[in-house]
């Protein structure tokens, strides 16, 4: 059964903003297209131009304070979001040095194998990333199940992420896995079981970061065909 997720088209980016600046947005009622094109794009510009003012922000405190492996981890999550991933992946590389906790450590290392999988194409480097995740954790399995999207392997990549669902213990956890679901079901042409996994994972997805990668995934899939 397909499940229409039209109003997720323009409601996403809105909720990006409400999450990042702790701000709300109202669709105007009745607009024509052009305008709302016009104030699309300036509402989107507004967005970018303070996101780059938080990550220079946040430079700026990573300089005065490098021990804050957190800092490290938001200023990442910007940049992953502007789509400067190899940037993003130099940070979260700095942040291994930054004296973080072993959970620190494995969410970082987590972090490194799935922007390389998925967004820079460096499943080598991914693949020895996985090594030094703890053994049948939420992260090792997410993160293989991404090494193997990247590998054109949906299908085994659907069998982890069916182990990592067991052991996802909050809202985004369950919201990571099932965005990884969706883009397993893509690669097999499977577009209504992704769309409806994308269903699923932007009502749990509090990740800002991930509600963008569900936003640009679901902008892919409101192109197929009816």
């Amino acid at each position: 059964m397909q499940i229409d997720l039209s109003p997720f088209h323009y409601l996403l980016p809105l909720l990006i903003l409400g999450l990042v600046f702790g701000c709300s947005a109202r669709i105007p009622e009745t607009t024509s297209p052009s305008s709302t094109y016009a104030s699309d794009k300036n509402r989107n510009g507004a967005f970018e131009q303070r996101l780059h003012e938080a990550e220079q922000s946040l430079a700026r405190e990573i300089q005065a304070a490098p021990s804050e492996t957190e800092k490290y981890l938001r200023r990442a999550e910007i940049l992953e979001i502007l789509q400067l991933e190899k940037e993003a992946l130099q940070v979260l590389g700095q942040a291994l040095n930054s004296s973080p906790t072993p959970s620190q450590k494995q969410k970082l290392i987590y972090r490194m194998a799935v922007l390389r999988a998925l967004k820079l194409g460096d499943n080598a480097a991914a693949a020895q990333d996985l090594e030094q995740l703890t053994p049948e954790s939420l992260f090792r399995l997410d993160a293989e199940a991404a090494v193997e999207i990247a590998r054109n392997n949906p299908e085994a990549a659907l069998r982890h992420l069916a182990q990592a669902a067991s052991l996802a213990q909050n809202h985004d956890e369950q919201a990571l896995v099932l965005y990884h679901q969706a883009l397993a079901f893509q690669k097999m042409g499977e577009e209504d079981k992704a769309v409806a996994a994308l269903y699923h994972a932007i009502n749990r997805a509090e990740n800002r970061v991930l509600i963008k990668d569900i936003e640009r995934l679901w902008e892919v899939l409101d192109t197929r065909s009816p």
